[in-house]
């Protein structure tokens, strides 16, 4: 096992979202039942045969999530300085 090294926010915004109908619910003549999730086509690093692999999903955004995270606190490092800088 080793730390995932790719950049989450990266992946996160290569892979659109969509939204669709289930083909089960259009042969049942139900059309208020509008999904959100991904296709499986267009997120290869996700993939997992024809479907989608749900948990690397949820681990790259919180991988995402994490860099976000130092992003935001580097932001407000360099903010708080500049604040200083200028009182």
């Amino acid at each position: 096992m080793e730390p995932f090294s790719e950049s989450g926010m990266d992946i996160v915004k290569d892979h659109p979202v969509f939204t669709y109908f289930l083909k089960s619910d259009l042969n049942e003549g139900i059309y208020d039942n509008k999904q959100i999730g991904f296709i499986a086509e267009a997120a290869p690093m996700l993939r997992k045969g024809d479907t989608i692999n749900m948990y690397k999903g949820l681990s790259m955004n919180r991988k995402a999530t994490q860099e976000l995270i130092t992003r935001l606190e580097e932001a407000e490092h360099k903010i708080a300085d500049l604040e200083m800088a200028v009182n």
